[in-house]
């Protein structure tokens, strides 16, 4: 566990990237999607034939997670054009959007729990969505270092 959390640190350190070019933002992202791919199937030891079930449904998971990802990046460019100046319209904007991104992936979160519950039992469809939070919390507290507070 500890490779895998000292990987996600590795790749967040990559994060500012985002303000730059597209396609070094395309780069990191997905770099950051092959790691975190071999980082959950270390996590989730599946055996052949689980993994067989298992992967498809992942993809899926990733190809909607990668929709909400653009969402995010969009809102906290926004905000790092605007923190020094930012208005009180403006925060509020941002913020909405901050919330409709994490109402939206906890929403695919629990799709995708319930999918998996379905085709592998809860314990394996727990262990992903245990994955998939200590990853995002990862993410979370390394953007939350990056962002300046609001003045």
């Amino acid at each position: 566990m500890k490779k895998f959390f000292l990987l996600v640190l590795g790749v967040l350190f990559f994060l500012p990237a985002f303000s730059q070019a597209d396609t070094e933002e395309e780069l990191v992202l997905s770099y950051f999607k092959l790691e975190k791919k071999s980082l959950v199937g270390q996590a989730m030891n599946l055996s052949d034939v689980q993994a067989k079930v298992f992967w498809p449904i992942y993809n899926d998971f990733e190809q909607e997670a990668s929709k909400l990802t653009q969402m995010r990046i969009a809102y906290l460019k926004e905000y790092a054009e605007k923190y020094e100046t930012i208005t009180p319209k403006e925060a509020d904007q941002i913020m909405k959007k901050a919330f409709e991104y994490q109402k939206k992936y906890l929403a695919l979160e629990m799709k995708y729990y319930n999918i998996l519950k379905k085709k592998m039992g809860a314990l394996v469809a727990a262990r992903f969505i245990q994955v998939e939070e200590y990853i995002s919390t990862g993410v979370k507290m390394q953007l939350l270092k990056s962002i300046p507070f609001i003045e």
